[in-house]
């Protein structure tokens, strides 16, 4: 059953109104996150003050006093993004249309079919060449004086015995161990399909889109990250559709924007669990190895994860913890601790 269905013209003139949540846009202009590098100072006329890295704060502090102080960002031209704001929402025209950014869908790769590429590659690199200098074959022969040579020159004097290289056999089951045949083909395309399943069904912080069977409009397998929510005023919208290149291409089903809104609900609606109320003993076996590499590479929490790890420890180490693992070990947090103790925001 298809995903996307056709949208009539746009509204001329408030081309934004006709939007509808899941409208996939082609070519809108979408200005990239300010950072602490983007405060600018107006000055007269057509100048700016800006200083690199970034404007000094008693800079910034005046430029608010004095209203001049501005954003400077770039504006590239987004390949595609979706509606994700309300239809209703979008029809009145007044207010921000919400989309979120469309990045082509990448596939993780066979663990198999990458370890049999890297074995391939590791053999051809490693394996003796033909002693021929004209020749890079490589070389499963060898002649007495130990030279190896490849099928093709091997040498045919009947008084110059050839054998075969003394790791020929060795080589030869590495090869067939790194050969990419129609099962390791066939493995990979049923681990894309898993790839598909799981990012098509799941909901998180993406939003699975297929192809579109309309080759014109260049739209592959691609993924709307709800991570990247941005909003637009609705005359800029309009601006980007009418004169500046921006083209609705199609719609979503209304089935496809319930799942859309199924995505979004659960992207806001996340429980922050404390991590020591739900997970077994084997789980937290597993977050003690988590905890001991963030220790290792220098974390700026691992004073608090020691702290978590040595209770841990304490805990899955007990000789009163039934051993069939159960259920969940019960650890307070500590006070003052952050709730689940995930990876720290980088930055």
């Amino acid at each position: 059953m298809p995903m996307y269905e056709d949208r009539p013209r746009l509204p001329v003139g408030r081309e934004s109104s006709g939007l509808e949540q899941g409208d996939v846009i082609r070519g809108l202009f979408v200005p990239d996150p300010v950072t602490d590098e983007s405060f600018i100072i107006r000055g007269k006329g057509a100048s700016y003050k800006f200083v690199k890295p970034r404007l000094p704060p008693h800079d910034i502090l005046a430029g608010e006093k004095d209203g001049l102080l501005r954003e400077m960002s770039k504006v590239p031209r987004a390949p595609f993004c979706v509606v994700v704001s309300n239809s209703c929402d979008n029809s009145g025209g007044d207010d921000l249309v919400l989309f979120a950014e469309v990045n082509e869908f990448t596939f993780s790769p066979p663990v198999e079919v990458e370890l049999r590429a890297q074995i391939s590659t590791l053999v051809h690199a490693l394996a003796p060449r033909c002693s021929n200098s004209g020749c890079s074959a490589m070389a499963l022969k060898q002649t007495p004086t130990g030279h190896p040579w490849c099928e093709g020159c091997a040498p045919s004097d009947p008084n110059t015995p050839v054998t075969e290289h003394p790791h020929a056999t060795l080589i030869q089951a590495a090869l067939a161990a790194g050969r990419t045949g129609a099962d390791a083909e066939a493995a990979r395309r049923a681990a894309e399909w898993m790839d598909i399943s799981k990012a098509g069904t799941g909901h998180g912080t993406s939003f699975y889109m297929p192809a579109h069977p309309n080759a014109e409009f260049g739209f592959q397998r691609s993924e709307a990250d709800l991570r990247t929510l941005f909003a637009l005023t609705p005359s800029y919208v309009d601006y980007c559709l009418a004169q500046l290149g921006a083209r609705r291409l199609f719609g979503l089903t209304p089935e496809a924007v319930r799942h859309l809104e199924r995505s979004l609900d659960f992207l806001f609606a996340r429980h922050p669990r404390d991590d020591h109320a739900w997970p077994s003993r084997s789980d937290l076996e597993l977050k003690l190895v988590w905890l001991d590499q963030e220790i290792a590479r220098g974390s700026a929490r691992q004073h608090e994860y020691k702290a978590e790890r040595d209770l841990l420890r304490s805990q899955t180490t007990s000789a009163a913890r039934p051993v069939n693992d159960a259920g969940p070990v019960l650890v307070p947090p500590q006070a003052g601790a952050d709730s689940g103790a995930g990876p720290e925001p980088e930055g």
